[in-house]
């Protein structure tokens, strides 16, 4: 491991797209028939489609591969990782019980416990339906430490591995039906990104090579993109979650990430006050906003009003949590 430098783009990262997770759930660019249960393949995307799947969908992606690589420069120790496991899994209890207090009442929060004994598998990985990505993220950090000891034949296998069961997932939704293995909630979406991260981390020592892998990824996430929007558009995915292209279970996100990483790496200017106040708060708009997506969306207002309306108390409410009631480990 090399000594850790601040890597000023995470910031800006970090604040694009904690907003583009926002967006997405209010679904300011609109929603096209892709939503429609019936729609399949052949399909031409809109505009709409591709700032949706393509732009808004990156940013749960991003923060997997970001916090992998980040584990791969910092860690040092197992006890490293322990710190990490018990910061994510105090994130996934907090909200998920925060969430269900809040809809639910006490009664609610029950219910939702009482669901671990009918449902055992998917609730534990949907963190009782509620913040899904922590689970993902815990998966993967773990999976992280071992990336950290693989040698590059080793994790350029694993990425093609990974993305091979990728593959494997979409076939066996689409062919037997299978839910889970296309689900936005699926852990294993992100089977790959450990081993991503490790490489990236890897060729920052090789400039060269690193630029190579940007370019390639450019190139792969084009060529996917077609392919997915023409060929994986298909009904067998709305019962996981609403609409017929897999949220994460496409190659395609992995590759816009690490072109997205891989640019971050290369800022070198700081980012302003208004930039850093948005990057430390990320994870605090991320967990706190679906608080008011209920009762803004019962507003007659246009989304796009909704949206900075959300984001804007989100910030607010974010600043005097963390000022008075809730510790940084929830929060940042």
């Amino acid at each position: 491991m090399s000594d850790k430098q601040k890597i000023h783009g995470l910031d800006y990262a970090r604040a694009i797209f904690s907003i583009f997770v926002v967006l997405w759930h209010f679904h300011v660019a609109g929603t096209s028939t892709i939503f429609n249960s019936v729609t399949n393949s052949p399909y031409s995307p809109s505009a709409s489609d591709i700032i949706n799947f393509n732009v808004f969908l990156q940013a749960v992606p991003f923060f997997i591969l970001a916090s992998c690589y980040l584990y791969a420069e910092t860690a040092t120790s197992i006890r490293y990782l322990g710190r990490r496991v018990v910061r994510i899994g105090t994130l996934i209890v907090f909200w998920a019980v925060a969430y269900h207090l809040f809809y639910g009442g006490a009664d609610g929060l029950i219910q939702a416990i009482d669901k671990l004994n009918e449902r055992p598998v998917y609730q534990t990985v949907t963190a009782l339906e509620t913040y899904s990505f922590f689970v993902g993220l815990l998966i993967s950090v773990a999976l992280s430490a071992l990336a950290a000891y693989c040698n590059l034949a080793i994790l350029i296998l694993w990425v093609v591995l990974g993305s091979t069961a990728v593959c494997y997932f979409q076939w066996q939704t689409i062919v037997q039906g299978t839910i889970w293995t296309g689900s936005f909630w699926n852990p294993l979406n992100y089977v790959a990104y450990p081993a991503a991260a490790a490489l990236v981390y890897r060729l920052t020592k090789s400039p060269s090579a690193l630029k190579f892998l940007g370019w390639a990824s450019v190139i792969l996430f084009i060529i996917s993109t077609t392919l997915e929007w023409r060929f994986l558009v298909n009904p067998s995915f709305f019962p996981g979650q609403g609409y017929n292209l897999p949220a994460y279970t496409r190659l395609s996100s992995m590759l816009f990430v690490i072109f997205a990483l891989i640019l971050c790496l290369k800022v070198s200017r700081p980012a302003g006050p208004i930039v850093q106040f948005m990057s430390r708060n990320s994870l605090g708009l991320y967990c706190i906003h679906p608080f008011l997506l209920a009762p803004l969306n019962r507003l007659d207002l246009p989304l796009w009003v909704r949206a900075v309306v959300a984001i804007a108390a989100t910030y607010a409410i974010v600043i005097v949590l963390r000022r008075f009631f809730l510790r940084e480990e929830v929060l940042a």
